[in-house]
């Protein structure tokens, strides 16, 4: 889902991609508004998340495909550190036909 629609992507692949792409260009803007000086030194925002708290509908029935697919997505926005992780099932997300829900933790240092 887009940080500034309502619109779910139509596979559970896309929204995890998307909801990573978003949470790096909120990181970015937050940097750009709060620590510019910071901003000017990090590539991607995701190099400064310590901590990620996943939120999953239907992760019984689906819990391999999203751990492969939560696991490519952290190697790819943090090749360099590997930010600590806690997945939870839920049974309900607001939005109808969401599956994820991603809050991460990011150091401003």
């Amino acid at each position: 889902m887009s940080p500034t629609s309502t619109v779910i992507p139509p596979t559970i692949e896309d929204e995890v991609a998307q909801a990573f792409s978003n949470i790096n260009e909120v990181i970015l803007y937050t940097l750009e508004q709060a620590k510019p000086d910071l901003r000017a030194s990090v590539t991607h925002g995701w190099d400064r998340v310590v901590k990620i708290r996943t939120y999953h509908v239907n992760l019984p029935s689906n819990r391999e495909m999203i751990i492969e697919l939560m696991v490519e997505n952290v190697k790819k926005w943090c090749p360099d550190h590997q930010p600590t992780w806690t997945m939870l099932g839920i049974e309900a997300l607001p939005f109808e036909g969401q599956n994820l829900e991603i809050e991460v933790d990011v150091y401003l240092g």
